[in-house]
């Protein structure tokens, strides 16, 4: 990849058969049989092993197993090993059985989940899932997009690009479409950007250069695999056992070394007998210690409780979350797509005194029709509004000059645009706190300028806060 970020564009285009316009739809197959699919491996395998394994791997059923064993050794008694076996089996099974259930409804949610990304193929946009991209084609970026493969950069609008996630930096890389030479680590080029990234200012145009794992995060999928962290029953478990065998150490081998002596005692000599009946008598103590219906009664619980957070439409993938959610007093939730239709429509077009007003709703209009890039959303939704209130036609009149689109630091998005001969004119949207703090003058009801004073702006972000809670 250092080396499409040292070659100009045109050089890089090239190299991967494709062109400004896109791939032609026969030239998908030949790409993905050369490059590979854009679906990063599952390194994770094994799942119904590992899972079988989490399951019996319990402090408790491991302590039952072993006083089970140890009592087949030394006083076999077939009764009382079949139901110890039984608890341990019951206990293990259940948890496995919850756990493989929820991972399945998890599996079916997560096919569910599709990234979808704007693709230019034949010279025509359209959009796509993001497994089937190809290495050469060509994308288009905007304010929002999770970046799906590794790309280079051939045409840059004032983009800036979240890599934290693989870079640790929290301010935001820019980027372009210069060449550049990059000696040290291939996250720093910037005219490269990275799958699994976010677009987080402006716009550009991409072309594909790895995909699934040939790309950064693709190589490093296996190392990213982290090892679960321990709930607080995983903890409670161990501190119990500790405290078990603690009372076992402190308890049993006294017992054991007294009744050897006593017996010693009485017979004048060490007999076999003796020390293996101290010995059965010792081990049936930790036995008596050791809560064999524990293991059984927790993972009943646990298991209970799982398919009674599944009826209220939770799943939980590991039952020993279960005592989190038991812990838990406020969980926090981001509503959007979820609780919502992910879907926004403008109402209404109003001026500062909640009264509907044509000049802010050909402002508004010029604002997200002319942005030339970083348009998100509530653009989009604008736009619709404007073609379905037949608004296209004055809005053609103007050129549009120049543009600075949304950022996250300035929190506006400003355009400048002229009506023929006309001065030019600067239109900025942006969060109301925002757009206030740069604000000097507003017009009245009668459409006079007047000077921006404390009491405006606090009526103005009274009227904000009574839209909000609409």
């Amino acid at each position: 990849m250092k080396d499409a970020a040292s070659k100009d564009v045109d050089a890089v285009i090239e190299q991967y058969n494709t062109r400004i316009e896109g791939h032609y739809n026969e030239e998908l197959t030949t790409s993905r049989i050369k490059y590979g699919e854009n679906l990063v491996s599952n390194h994770n395998t094994h799942v119904a092993l590992k899972r079988l394994y989490h399951s019996f791997c319990n402090v408790f059923i491991i302590a039952l197993a072993v006083i089970d064993v140890l009592w087949m050794i030394l006083d076999p008694d077939i009764i009382y090993c079949i139901i110890l076996t039984t608890l341990i089996m019951i206990s293990g099974t259940m948890t496995f059985i919850q756990e493989t259930r929820s991972g399945k409804a998890a599996a079916k949610l997560v096919n569910m989940v599709t990234t979808i990304i704007t693709v230019r193929r034949e010279g025509v946009e359209t959009e796509v899932d993001s497994s089937d991209l190809v290495a050469g084609d060509i994308l288009i970026l905007d304010m929002g997009d999770v970046i799906p493969a590794d790309v280079r950069i051939i045409k840059s609008h004032h983009m800036k690009v979240d890599q934290s996630a693989l870079t640790g930096e929290s301010e935001a890389a820019t980027k372009f479409s210069e060449p550049v030479k990059c000696d040290g680590s291939i996250l720093e080029c910037n005219n490269l950007a990275f799958m699994g990234t976010n677009v987080m200012a402006g716009s550009a145009e991409a072309v594909v250069i790895a995909v699934g794992d040939d790309t950064v995060i693709g190589s490093m999928a296996e190392k990213l695999s982290t090892k679960a962290t321990k709930t607080t029953y995983d903890r409670g478990s161990k501190d119990i056992v500790n405290v078990l065998l603690k009372l076992m150490i402190y308890t049993v081998p006294p017992v054991f070394i007294i009744m050897v002596l006593k017996a010693y005692f009485n017979a004048g000599a060490f007999l076999m007998e003796d020390v293996l009946e101290a010995l059965i008598f010792a081990i049936t103590l930790a036995i008596g210690l050791m809560p064999e219906m524990l293991a059984t009664i927790v993972s009943t619980n646990l298991a209970k409780g799982s398919i009674d957070m599944s009826k209220k439409k939770v799943i939980v993938k590991d039952v020993n979350a279960i005592q989190n959610f038991g812990a838990m007093d406020i969980l926090c939730s981001d509503k959007t797509g979820t609780l919502t239709e992910n879907r926004i429509s403008v109402e209404e077009s109003c001026d500062i005194y909640g009264v509907h007003s044509s000049l802010v709703e050909k402002l508004v209009c010029l604002n997200s029709t002319k942005l030339s890039s970083a348009t998100n959303q509530i653009d989009w939704a604008i736009q619709e509004h404007a073609e379905k209130e037949y608004l296209m036609e004055e809005l053609d009149e103007y050129e549009l000059i120049g543009d600075v689109p949304f950022d996250f630091i300035r929190r506006r998005a400003t355009v400048v645009v002229r009506r023929k001969n006309d001065v030019n004119l600067m239109i900025t949207k942006g969060a109301v706190p925002e757009i206030l703090s740069i604000s000097t003058r507003y017009l009245d009801e009668a459409g006079e300028m007047r000077d921006l004073d404390e009491e405006t702006i606090h009526k103005t972000l009274g009227l904000v806060e009574w839209y909000s809670k609409k």
